[in-house]
Order: C-alpha cells, then sequence, then structure tokens
C-alpha cells in the first residue's frame, strides 16, 4: 500500500482508526448513489448544530450523529470510531483525548474509482468541521472500510486512511480542493503531518496511480 504523506511504500496499514468492532445501529439506506450525489465540497460546522466543544463524544452513538450527516451525502455511514491519547507517543484509548479516529464503509453501490475520489471528499467533508468544532484535538484521522460485501467482519482493515494534524489541515482550502491538490499539500507537508494510506489493490486504481506517480517520488 502506498503512503503518500511519507512518500514510502509499507507493508501493513499499521495506524489504527477506531479499536471497537462495528456495534452501531442498523446503517440507513442510501438515498443516492455517490454519483448522484456527492454533497457539498466540504463539511464545515455549516452543516451540523452542534456547539464547539474540547473533546467530541467517545461512544458510538455521539460520535454516529456528528459524523453521519457529513458523510451519508457521500455514500457513507459512519461504522465505529474512539477518542486516543498520543501525546506520549502511544494510541491510549482516553475520553480526554488529543486524537480521533473514524471508521466508515459504504452503504450502497461503490467502486474502487469512489474510493479514490472518497480520499478527497470524505476528508473535504469531516476535516474542518472536527478541528473547527473540538478545540482539543491536535490530530485525527478518518479511514474507508472495505464493502461489507468484499469484508462483513467486525474489524476489518481499512482500505484507505487519511490521517492529519490540525496545523497541516488548517493550511489547506478545503472547500476549494481537489483530490490531486490535497495530494500535493501532503507531500509539501510530509511526515506524520499529513499521511495518507491506500491499501491493495486500490493503489493500483489509475486514478490514483497516475497521480502518485506524478506527484510523490519512487
Amino acid at each position: 500500500m502506498r503512503t503518500l504523506g511519507l512518500a514510502l511504500i509499507v507493508l501493513s496499514l499499521a495506524v489504527a482508526c477506531g479499536s471497537s468492532g462495528k456495534d452501531l445501529a442498523e446503517a440507513p439506506e442510501p438515498t443516492a448513489s455517490p454519483e448522484e450525489d456527492q454533497g457539498p465540497a466540504a463539511g464545515t460546522a455549516e452543516q451540523a448544530t452542534f456547539e464547539a466543544t474540547d473533546y467530541p463524544p467517545n461512544d458510538p452513538t455521539g460520535l454516529a450523529e456528528l459524523i453521519n450527516p457529513l458523510v451519508e451525502p457521500l455514500g457513507l455511514v459512519f461504522t465505529r470510531g474512539s477518542l486516543n491519547d498520543t501525546s506520549a507517543g502511544g494510541y491510549e484509548p482516553s475520553d480526554t483525548g488529543n486524537h480521533l479516529a473514524l471508521y466508515v464503509e459504504p452503504i450502497g453501490e461503490y467502486t474502487d474509482e469512489d474510493y479514490i475520489n472518497g480520499l478527497y471528499t470524505v476528508a473535504a467533508a469531516a476535516t474542518p468541521f472536527v478541528f473547527e468544532t473540538f478545540g482539543a484535538l491536535t490530530s485525527y484521522d478518518i479511514c474507508q472500510e472495505p464493502r461489507p460485501e468484499d469484508d462483513s467482519s467486525p474489524v476489518p482493515p481499512p482500505a484507505t486512511q487519511v490521517n492529519i494534524e490540525r496545523e497541516a489541515a488548517e493550511s489547506y482550502d478545503w472547500e476549494n480542493g481537489d483530490l490531486e491538490s490535497m495530494l500535493r499539500h501532503a507531500f509539501e507537508v510530509g511526515g506524520d503531518s499529513f499521511a495518507i494510506i491506500v491499501a491493495p489493490p486500490l493503489d493500483s486504481v489509475p486514478l490514483f496511480a497516475d497521480l502518485a506517480a506524478e506527484i510523490f517520488p519512487s
């Protein structure tokens, strides 16, 4: 799989999103396919009525209420997530953690190209909202899980992951961006500040592979 923020090929998707299995209510039926309704280009606080606070809720129901309005227009649903403390270099669950980890999965037809486009559209929908709403967070990541028909296990390995720190997020124009410009920003920021991971076989999708070959050194 290809780690874009680090410009490396890595062997495993080592940075976890959430740690618990899928334990939410039944996913709602999709109202439109990703091709029919991509929703707004970027998810901002205008899309939600939640007041700004230091920390998001650290439970599946509370996180679902926050995240589903952002991702359902993209053909996805929140499945699980957690708040974690990474300040000491580890990844410890904590109600006052500085890192929010989120998982989403398709709720209808979702192609390989949708996964690649989702690197930007999902991040653009969630990132501004997460950092504008929760002031104590220094980083967050959001993972697209495999299609349920491809892997129905409670904790499947993520198909993609966008992991980003606050400063890297706030220095990018999510409202007017696109996949290519986001990948270029990840390369410019580099390191752990903005890492994008795409697992096989999605890393071979031409839409992604061509941009990666152009932007990132081999």
